[in-house]
């Protein structure tokens, strides 16, 4: 398995060019693609937005990324809109945690780079990180947002009926690893962001529907209010944890499982509470 910079992550390459090898389909080229066209992307895209307040989920981004860092991104990143601020009010009132705007940034562009037209969440709350994919998406393309909170799941409706970009998205209500079984793939870009013990649970329930240069987020891969980053990097690393909590070990599991998938090469983006993204290289059995 190969861990690579993000920079190393030549998401446009792996998703051209597939060969048939030892019966798998794979990507073509070299273990080590192209970078240059995302490094140029990634200078040209550098996200994110807002200044840290002192909210709780502020503190613990602040512990993955300094402030300084996050507000220049947000000075140089793409700009919110109406619906976006009204996301962030809500999120600030009710205390809801969501991906906030540097990693929002990240999905759009991830969407581009890799010409994305099928996403699909596990776990959408009211529709942040979704909205965020959709912004990037072309008129042609799809987020399907899952919930098991129906008002949750409303709310995200009426936020795509105010941008007026409902034919992007379809609200799916209920457990998203049950829903993924009715979806055909494949799908371009999967973004984990469920119950954190299940996380391997869903990686397992859409692999089928993924395809070389398809790629897959998990958010909360360094932090969150339950989720303690030295008892995950302890965990990750092999060593001995004393009591971990349920969230920490799902954390850590799932981050090892995708280590160690033969079929894929994951790297860790540190804004936000951290998101682990791999990219699909065969259609081999991961493990």
């Amino acid at each position: 398995m190969t861990n690579v910079p993000l920079a190393s992550l030549a998401v446009r390459s792996f998703a051209e060019g597939r060969e048939e090898r030892d019966g798998c389909l794979v990507t073509s080229g070299s273990d080590t693609p192209d970078t240059s066209a995302v490094i140029a992307s990634e200078q040209r895209f550098t996200v994110g937005t807002f200044t840290a307040s002192l909210s709780l989920q502020d503190r613990m981004v602040d512990d993955v990324t300094p402030e300084a860092v996050t507000r220049l991104a947000g000075l140089i990143g793409p700009d919110p809109d109406e619906i976006i601020d009204a996301m962030e009010t809500r999120a600030d009132e009710e205390g809801f945690p969501t991906v906030g705007p540097e990693v929002g940034g990240w999905l759009s562009v991830l969407v581009r780079l890799t010409d994305a037209k099928r996403i699909f969440e596990f776990g959408s709350g009211f529709g942040y990180s979704a909205y965020w994919f959709a912004r990037g998406l072309d008129a042609d393309g799809e987020v399907i947002l899952t919930e098991i909170d129906a008002d949750e799941l409303q709310q995200a409706r009426k936020y795509f009926e105010r941008a007026d970009i409902t034919d992007r998205a379809t609200f799916e209500h209920g457990d998203a690893i049950e829903i993924v079984d009715s979806y055909d793939g494949p799908f371009d870009i999967v973004l984990i962001d469920n119950e954190k013990e299940r996380y391997v649970d869903a990686l397992d329930a859409v692999e089928g529907k993924l395809e070389p240069g398809s790629l897959v987020l998990a958010d909360n891969a360094i932090t969150a209010g339950i989720i303690d980053r030295d008892d995950v990097i302890g965990l990750v690393a092999g060593e001995e944890v004393t009591d971990p909590t349920t969230a920490s070990q799902g954390i850590a599991d799932y981050l090892r499982d995708v280590r160690d998938r033969e079929n894929m090469v994951t790297v860790l983006l540190p804004l936000g509470e951290g998101v682990a993204v791999s990219v699909v290289t065969s259609q081999c059995v991961g493990r």
